[in-house]
């Protein structure tokens, strides 16, 4: 796994955005917008599967480290700035972060999404590491068949072996037999 480290030009900060510094303890109030980087692991319940599912979570979550103690909960904006190609879209409606996955290829993969944070005067930025599952872990398929990483369920090998074919050549075509 390979995580850039990202540090903003937050004079408050202090670090906090680095992942392998802790975040302040919310008790050590100040006059500083603080934000933590969230990493989310194929592995949490936060997790979506590739292909068009839709994840969400609320970034105001106590899950997530993050000092907001410059203003209150209330008056604290979020905003997407940008996602990577493992996304589809990526939006907030209040504190709640929306992103939708690209497709198979995306299995395993961890995704970011950039996040600007304002109160006030204050603003930082963050980013949120969310890796695709891969529901193909222990598959229970038989020889004939490999399993659909969209949606983990066994198809036979002959009709995806077709189907990847097809989509190789750019035609599709359909026997009526």
């Amino acid at each position: 796994m390979s995580i850039e480290k990202s540090k903003y030009n937050n004079p408050c900060c202090g670090g906090c955005l680095d992942h392998t510094i802790p975040c302040p303890p919310k008790s050590n109030c100040g006059d500083c917008l603080k934000y933590c980087e969230i990493i989310i692991d194929k592995n949490d319940e936060l997790a979506p599967a590739p292909c068009g599912v839709l994840g969400q979570f609320d970034l105001l979550s106590d899950r997530f480290v993050n000092n907001l103690c410059a203003c209150s909960v209330e008056d604290v904006k979020f905003s997407v700035l940008n996602y990577d190609n493992n996304f589809v879209s990526a939006e907030i409606n209040g504190s709640e972060l929306s992103f939708r996955t690209a497709g198979s290829e995306t299995v395993n993969k961890f995704g970011c999404i950039t996040l600007e944070i304002c109160c006030g005067q204050y603003t930082t930025y963050t980013n949120v590491y969310i890796q695709i599952k891969d529901l193909c872990i222990c598959p229970n398929c038989n020889d004939c068949e490999v399993c659909d990483p969209c949606t983990g369920e066994c198809i036979d090998s002959d009709v995806r072996l077709g189907l990847n074919s097809l989509q190789t050549q750019g035609n599709l075509i359909v026997n009526g037999n």
